[in-house]
């Protein structure tokens, strides 16, 4: 009976340690399993996020990507960018004054854009383009200070619209 006794408590040691080895590596599986399906689905999370903040630039910079991963990757680094930018609101005469020479150059820089699309534009057209962006980059740019310093900028721009009103006299004359 000692030897029956032995022999099953052997078997009973055995089993064990084998139902414990597959519990284990059920355990194993199933840990493995849900992290996996916790990674994707905070990853699906991001890219909802960040394909609501960016809207249409989140498909040109998928586009523009070797991969989707480094389109996010990328669109992140925007998002962290613009949060250490310190933003502030203007006073009603900072908002009057830029926001009427921003907007003129903003046009006058887009209507040239539009027309050189079309294939309307000539050099000169061009140069006045590149002109009115740089100013309106420098007014973008430029604090209080530097806008009263740069009205070398603005003499440029003006002396630039009286010689466009030459040439279309000119222009009308011929």
């Amino acid at each position: 009976m000692l030897t029956t006794d032995l022999g099953l408590r052997g078997y009973f040691v055995a089993m064990s340690n084998i139902t414990l080895i597959i519990v284990i590596v059920v355990a194993v599986v199933v840990v493995a399993a849900i992290v996996v399906v916790g990674y994707r689905m905070a990853q699906q999370k991001r890219t909802a996020q960040l394909r609501d903040q960016f809207g249409p630039e989140y498909d040109r910079a998928l586009d523009q990507s070797d991969s989707q991963r480094e389109a996010e990757s990328e669109l992140r680094d925007r998002s962290k960018r613009h949060e250490e930018l310190e933003l502030r609101s203007l006073d009603s005469s900072e908002r009057e004054d830029f926001e009427a020479e921003v907007t003129q150059r903003y046009r006058e820089a887009r209507r040239i854009a539009q027309a050189n699309q079309d294939g309307n534009v000539d050099t000169e057209d061009l140069r006045q383009a590149v002109t009115s962006y740089r100013s309106l980059v420098q007014v973008l740019l430029a604090d209080d200070g530097d806008r009263n310093r740069d009205s070398g900028t603005q003499t440029e721009h003006d002396n630039n619209k009286e010689h466009d009103n030459q040439v279309t006299e000119r222009e009308a004359k011929a």
